[in-house]
């Protein structure tokens, strides 16, 4: 890897390749332009260098786990944390600022808050998820501490974490099932189950306007005329 006219150590390979193709989002700088990440593989494993500094190695870097892109690793807004994740065997780990986080079978649609201060996740262990994590909130000191939290209930399925602007409020989605064998979506904020919707739409459903509040598109059936009404809630 050159950088700035300088050469930095030498690997088997930078960045997966995928059909031909270097996967571009393997290498990323921060926001700020002053800090630099890439995956390299070393014989049959694989690290992740930051800063020049290589990490420990893993047998693969996860791709595609973070909401707001494709690649396999990220930046939070301000450049301080860095995260990724890391496959060792059949587990997966969330490696936040170089600490290698528990074990699940799957981690996805990692999430850090605009203000930089926390990180959320979806994982689960088994057949099912066992719903979101997250982080308590980051202490800006060069000893960045992360904290695993279990959320009180867990879900079938949880999906899309969204924060809001000041980090303050997180939403996210969960699919539920009744004893008839039907499933709808709920949005659940800061804990708070929405009413029941057949749908929640779109690819980055939730969204916090400027002013706070939760938005989102929803679709709900009317059974009685089989209809189905579009609904626009803001929480």
């Amino acid at each position: 890897m050159w950088l700035d006219g300088k050469c930095g150590p030498e690997y088997d390979q930078i960045g997966h390749i995928v059909k031909g193709v270097y996967v571009s989002t393997d290498i990323v700088f921060s926001p700020d332009g002053e800090r630099l990440a890439y995956a390299a593989r070393k014989g049959t494993k694989w690290i992740v260098v930051v800063d020049g500094k290589e990490g420990p190695a893993y047998d693969e870097i996860g791709a595609g786990r973070f909401s707001s892109q494709t690649g396999s690793l990220a930046f939070s807004s301000d450049g301080m944390h860095f995260a990724y994740v890391a496959i060792k065997g059949k587990n997966n780990h969330l490696v936040l600022d170089g600490k290698e986080g528990p074990p699940y079978q799957g981690i996805e649609q990692v999430t850090f808050s605009p203000d930089a201060r926390k990180v959320a996740f979806v994982s689960w262990k088994g057949k099912t998820r066992d719903g979101l994590q997250h982080g308590t909130a980051f202490k800006r000191s060069a000893d960045c501490k992360y904290v695993m939290v279990r959320g009180d209930r867990e879900y079938e399925g949880a999906l899309c974490p969204a924060f809001s602007a000041d980090g303050s409020h997180l939403a996210h989605i969960v699919r539920k099932s009744d004893s008839n064998g039907g499933s709808g979506q709920r949005v659940v904020l800061d804990g708070m189950e929405s009413s029941e919707y057949d749908e929640i739409v779109g690819c980055y459903p939730l969204r916090f306007g400027q002013e706070g509040t939760l938005e989102f598109l929803a679709v709900r059936k009317s059974f009685a005329d089989e209809r189905m009404d579009t609904v626009i809630d803001r929480s």
